[in-house]
């Protein structure tokens, strides 16, 4: 703050002292507030379901067929754990795709190392929405080999 010196009509001076206007501060707040609010994004979250693959096996029959294993690369291809067939990536699977491939067997997804937990969600709710019966999440797939 500063100091002025106003004329008091007497040919004295004295000083005043001027003060913050609190007006212009309040609808700089309101607009800064505003401006946030509005370009602020909304995420909308929610929860997908992941069965343990011990509890799933102690809840299925004896003489169901074994789980349909498939192995999660970081880029997101998904490879039967024998290697036998590729789904390619679990991004370009479509509704339905797993209906004939899984036979109405379990799916048991065993990420790589390398894969990131996006990924590995991501994949989950692909294969439910392609078909997929049961999908658990299973142990880190071996490394893969290099010569």
């Amino acid at each position: 703050m500063t100091d002025t010196l106003q004329d008091d009509g007497f040919g004295d001076f004295t000083p005043r002292r001027s003060s913050i206007g609190l007006t212009a501060l309040i609808d700089v707040v309101f607009i800064l507030l505003m401006f946030f609010m509005l370009t602020s994004s909304f995420v909308r979250w929610h929860a997908v379901d992941l069965a343990v693959p011990a509890a799933a096996a102690a809840a299925t029959p004896v003489d169901a067929p074994p789980p349909l294993q498939l192995v999660l690369d970081a880029d997101g291809g998904l490879t039967t754990t024998d290697g036998a067939a590729r789904l390619g990536n679990y991004r370009t699977l479509r509704p339905g795709a797993l209906n004939n491939f899984a036979d109405g067997r379990a799916v048991v997804l065993r990420p790589r190392h390398e894969a990131t937990l996006e990924t590995i969600v991501g994949a989950s709710e692909a294969l439910l929405q392609a078909g997929g019966h049961d999908v658990a999440l299973g142990p880190l797939a071996a490394p893969i080999a290099t010569p």
